[in-house]
């Protein structure tokens, strides 16, 4: 396997070493869980206006129900997506980092030092967000939606590798798996009686929307964070 690794350690360095102290604040604060939580609060604010909306003509009884079975299957879904790879996999596996690989010592910049935990094979980034794509194009079934949150998840992945934490395979197979898991979930929510149709009348355009503030917002941070500190 030592030219997968050889390819990877020339794949992490050029990814590594684009940087500049814009994208350096860009791709630090793309990468943090804390910039997406208003992306988060729309999906889940769409998994109970749908369903609610939908409760007038029908059963409210049974749309509570279908917002606590989607809610549940996302939960489940993060928690498969991140215990897998950091609780199973990489114990198992034990790559280390490219941040931590003695062979690249010196030549990684690393942002304020960040180097992640010892161990980086499969990416738990890589799992979650493709995950995350994944079962939300199950449920919505709308092509913008689903360009625009894989779309977000390549930014993360990429994000990933800037920052000198993952190697390429590391994203690879933290994807494919994210993508798996999504299909298994989505499998046991349908069996536990989920219905997704509600879903599927209107495009949530707000998650476009608060997807593109994001990202202009994270530029802006970046460009005058000079000014800002």
């Amino acid at each position: 396997m030592d030219w997968i690794q050889n390819i990877d350690n020339e794949l992490i360095l050029a990814f590594n070493s684009n940087g500049n102290p814009v994208w350096d604040v860009f791709w630090w604060i793309y990468t943090s869980a804390y910039a997406w939580i208003p992306l988060a609060f729309v999906l889940l604010f769409y998994i109970c206006y749908f369903q609610i909306r939908n409760s007038v003509k029908s059963n409210q009884k049974e749309a509570w129900k279908q917002v606590a079975f989607a809610t549940l299957a996302f939960a489940f879904m993060f928690l498969l997506c991140d215990q897998i790879p950091a609780s199973v996999i990489k114990p198992l596996v034990a790559r280390l980092r490219p941040s931590h690989n003695p062979d690249l010592m010196g030549r990684l910049t690393l942002i304020n030092g960040y180097t992640g935990g010892l161990f980086g094979f499969p990416s738990n980034h890589a799992c979650n967000d493709f995950g995350c794509a994944m079962l939300l194009t199950l449920f919505f079934r709308r092509w913008k939606t689903s360009c625009v949150t894989f779309l977000w998840a390549v930014g993360s992945c990429y994000s990933r590798m800037y920052l000198g934490v993952h190697y390429p395979t590391d994203i690879l197979v933290g994807a494919l798996l994210g993508v798996l898991l999504a299909f298994i979930v989505y499998r046991l929510y349908r069996k536990m009686g989920g219905n997704p149709t509600e879903y599927r009348h209107d495009e949530p355009w707000w998650i476009t929307i608060v997807f593109l503030l994001t990202i202009i917002t994270i530029l802006i941070i970046s460009i005058f964070y000079e000014n800002f500190i």
